[in-house]
């Protein structure tokens, strides 16, 4: 059955229909071949301008890419525009996704050739600004092909917008686009490059996790989403998809133009070196991203001032802090000091940059606002873009005045999280000589001592911190930690309840206190010290404790659901422990040993990239090792494993972590041996009758004459 002609175009049957129009088959009289004709809907199209058409055709006939849908002609027929392509036996690309399921090496080649084809037509000045599932096709043999070229463009971005605005949301102008379209154009602005990518990091980001990244029951809400809420990691959905990957997604789907790829080509060569680079690529680049992001934030407190009249802002204090400055830098300061408590890393870093806004070049504020990322990185979300962030303000502050303690201070920080060992040494010592009562220095001088088994040093920097800063609970909870580590427990719980009597907002001194009572065997009182750690805030690292005392007793079932709470939370899908806590619980569970592995992989690669560049830690090195054996990687968890011992041969938590990996690859005696040196460190026994990979070895006859000998009780 036939519909009529256009032309020397039959049409044959309808095929599709989308935002812009009809799609119908037809076939072409004078060629013989068949095509796809799209007659555009008159409403979406500039009808009083039937040349701009034409010279649309124009722009587009240049596009020749074996990726791109070939435009034979676009005409005008009795006032209505006609679109005529070749005709593409295929389906769409989620059909494709959904029934194919390609691997990810065949994912990342078809979006490898969708980001090659938009390159191209952004080469040619062509923007195609409705990119999404729907506008790529897949060929039977496997080929992407992106349609749908400049319709967008024909059609008025401020049309749609004031269609949005006056609630019509349901127009098929618009419906379906919603989720991929970018932010800036969603209110209104002209689409470029830079909402191509945001828009294909919306697909890209389907075709990574099945998922759409703005998923909501209606379109208001899907505005507010794209407008104001970061969709999930892809690591949330997708545990094996490569750390630089997962980076390159968010990185596209930034809300500032700024902070995405600033070319198809630059996504493609991300894709090609399976690095997806930084935003901060240079200081010049990070002073203008950030100049950018404080203009937006400058402009929305004027906003928030005449909305609310002469209040917070308006007033220019800060709870009590008149807004100078010295003082709004103070006022930062002084949020990251009580960092734990909730919005207070979201504060300092406004407070930083609100002064940046009125003085880019001042050093204070931008190693402040380094310090901040560091927090966001250690607390909040560990995400290795926000590391290089945070070292590239610190690397920028130092430039602008290396006679300042806090820049050095902001480079030890990131320098230590990335695992850069000397040089945070070199700029922790730097600080505290030039400026010895520093408080976020001997912070972070003594987490870095801990960290390199320096433990002596770390406590004497802590009991001077202390003696400084008596009324701060913070050092108090991190010299209890050092105690519970040495096995001294009645030490630790006293001065840890010290902290919590001078910090009781302090999430991390609860976090504390429960692993104390849980060492000391109260399971019971140590999920109550969780509890009210809860209470206050919900942190992933409660989460994360909560799941193994849950394990410890027994209840698998709650302990994955709290391990899978820790990683639900904001920013927590990076963090490697969280995923090696949920393969230990998964791996209890009857029917879930893949759930287990797939964990298991997860933190071991995000672990891999925390140990680089510097991968003589010793702790992460048994990490690692003791991940691959429960992974049944065997031979790589030994050659970790004795790394490991190597550097740290006394550590009790590392000769630990090797007897789990000795027993796991079947070698019983080595187990045992590295037990009783583990023990003699200060391992405590109830967690080695506690651990469950151990259950084997402690039906040995042999590991019962061991615990005899060293505890006759």
């Amino acid at each position: 059955m036939t519909l009529g002609k256009i032309g020397r175009y039959q049409l044959d049957q309808s095929v599709g229909e989308g935002a812009y129009g009809t799609v119908y088959r037809a076939h072409d009289t004078l060629l013989d071949r068949t095509v796809a004709i799209k007659l555009l809907n008159k409403q979406a199209v500039g009808k009083d301008n039937p040349a701009a058409s034409l010279q649309e055709a124009k722009t587009l006939a240049k596009l020749n890419h074996p990726n791109i849908v070939t435009l034979f002609e676009i005409s005008d027929h009795d006032g209505q525009t006609a679109m005529v392509m070749e005709y593409l036996e295929g389906e769409p690309l989620r059909a494709y996704m959904t029934r194919v399921k390609p691997s990810f090496d065949q994912t990342l080649k078809l979006a490898r050739q969708i980001a090659d084809a938009l390159a191209e037509s952004h080469a040619l000045g062509v923007v195609h600004a409705d990119i999404k599932p729907g506008n790529i096709i897949v060929r039977e043999n496997g080929v992407p092909v992106v349609v749908d070229f400049g319709l967008s463009r024909v059609a008025s971005a401020a049309s749609d917008m004031a269609t949005l605005t006056q609630g019509s949301l349901g127009q098929n102008l618009i419906l379906g686009t919603l989720p991929y379209m970018a932010p800036e154009v969603m209110k209104g602005g002209k689409p470029d490059e830079a909402s191509d990518i945001f828009s294909f990091g919306s697909v890209l980001y389907e075709m990574l996790t099945g998922k759409r990244a703005f998923e909501a029951a209606s379109d208001a809400e899907i505005v507010h989403l794209v407008l104001n809420v970061d969709p999930k990691p892809v690591s949330v959905h997708a545990p094996d998809i490569p750390v630089w990957c997962a980076n390159l997604v968010a990185r596209m789907l930034a809300k500032e133009k700024a902070a995405r790829p600033q070319g198809f080509r630059d996504v493609l060569k991300a894709i090609d070196s399976a690095d997806a680079g930084t935003p901060l690529r240079d200081r010049a680049a990070a002073r203008k991203a950030k100049r950018m992001s404080n203009i937006k934030r400058v402009a929305v407190a004027f906003v928030l001032v005449a909305t609310l009249g002469a209040g917070f802002w308006g007033a220019q204090y800060y709870k009590g802090e008149p807004l100078t400055i010295s003082g709004r830098i103070n006022s930062g300061m002084d949020r990251l000091r009580h960092s734990q408590e909730r919005g207070a890393i979201e504060e300092a870093k406004a407070l930083f940059e609100s002064v940046l806004s009125k003085d880019p070049q001042n050093a204070a504020a931008t190693a402040g606002y380094s310090l901040a990322l560091s927090y966001q990185f250690a607390d909040i979300e560990a995400d290795p873009s926000t590391l290089k962030n945070a070292i590239s303000a610190a690397e920028l502050a130092l430039d602008l005045d290396d006679q300042l303690a806090l820049a050095y201070v902001a480079a030890a920080w990131g320098y230590e999280f990335s695992g850069e060992t000397s040089k945070a040494q070199a700029a922790y010592e730097t600080a505290v000589n030039l400026d010895p009562s520093n408080f976020f220095a001997l912070q972070g001088f003594g987490r870095f001592l801990r960290r390199v088994n320096r433990s002596d040093d770390a406590m004497a920097i802590y009991q001077t911190a202390i003696a400084q800063y008596p009324r701060e609970g913070t050092f108090q909870t991190a010299l209890g930690d050092i105690y519970y580590r040495n096995g001294n427990y009645d030490a630790a719980e006293q001065i840890t309840r010290e902290g919590i009597d001078k910090a009781p907002d302090n999430v991390f001194g609860y976090r504390t206190l429960g692993a104390i009572l849980f060492a000391r065997g109260d399971t019971i009182a140590a999920i109550a010290a969780i509890q009210r750690g809860l209470q206050i805030r919900p942190d992933p690292s409660l989460y994360n404790n909560l799941g193994s005392f849950y394990f410890s007793l027994g209840q698998y079932a709650q302990s994955v659901d709290a391990f899978e709470r820790a990683i639900d939370a904001e920013g927590n899908s990076h963090n490697y422990f969280s995923w090696a806590n949920l393969g230990d619980a998964y791996s209890m569970v009857p029917g879930s040993e893949d759930k287990a592995k797939l964990a298991f992989r997860r933190a071991i690669q995000l672990l891999t990239a925390r140990m680089q560049p510097d991968e003589t830690r010793p702790g992460l090195l048994s990490r690692a090792g003791l991940y691959y054996a429960k992974a049944g990687e065997f031979e790589k968890a030994q050659a970790m494993t004795a790394r490991a011992v190597s550097i740290a041969p006394k550590s009790r938590s590392v000769l630990f972590r090797a007897a789990v990996v000795a027993d796991l690859s079947g070698n019983r005696p080595e187990a045992l041996d590295l037990l009783k040196q583990s023990i003699a460190a200060g391992q405590p026994l109830s967690e080695i009758k506690n651990e469950p990979y151990l259950a084997k070895l402690r039906e040995d006859p042999s590991y019962h004459t061991m615990v005899v000998s060293l505890d006759p009780k």
